[in-house]
């Protein structure tokens, strides 16, 4: 049974079998042991999100959609999200935190390193906000570089995500940009 049909008592055992924060360290290397070679990395944000919705907004989005594809794929776990991201456009609202390039670039190649060495040997990195997506880009390119030896795997650009929320906004007869921040959309998954 998929994750998004379960109750929620089942979702939060469920996150014990994928979130490596959750779990001690034996587990963990049994895991990677028993085959989890895989490590999911979402990069998110703490910032604002409209008048109604947390700063924690994306980070628990992409945690939920980590879980997701960790068990879609049977053999990752997901790491803790990294945040805050890089929302510089967004410091000028109360709570908005960004982090400087160079620190949220240490940041994720200090996470893969870490992870190489406990054994995983391929990594998923996303974002769930929309600041991380070109800087992640360039990262997960200095990262082939860096580690060639594991295999890197990214998701869409922002530009894919943009045209695939306007695609589902138009099929679904919904107006222009409510899948965008702090959006209808974003709000009915919070809600969710």
């Amino acid at each position: 049974m998929a994750l998004q049909n379960k109750t929620l008592e089942e979702i939060i055992l469920k996150t014990q079998d994928y979130l490596l924060e959750h779990m001690n360290w034996p587990t963990v290397k049994e895991k990677i042991e028993a085959g989890m070679d895989t490590v999911i990395i979402c990069t998110a944000s703490v910032e604002q999100h409209g008048y109604h919705l947390s700063e924690l907004t994306d980070t628990v989005i992409g945690q939920a959609v980590g879980i997701l594809v960790a068990e879609k794929l049977g053999n990752a776990l997901v790491a803790p999200v990294i945040r805050p991201g890089l929302s510089e456009h967004h410091i000028s609202m109360a709570g908005s935190l960004t982090l400087r390039p160079e620190v949220y670039r240490g940041i994720i190649e200090d996470y893969v390193t870490s992870y190489k060495k406990h054994g995983f040997k391929k990594v998923v990195i996303f974002s769930s906000h929309g600041g991380n997506f070109n800087e992640n880009e360039k990262i997960v390119q200095n990262l082939k570089e860096m580690h060639p030896e594991m295999k890197f795997s990214s998701a869409l650009s922002l530009m894919q995500l943009m045209d695939l929320m306007a695609q589902f906004e138009k099929k679904y007869g919904l107006v222009e940009g409510s899948c965008g921040h702090g959006g209808a959309m974003e709000t009915s998954v919070m809600l969710h």
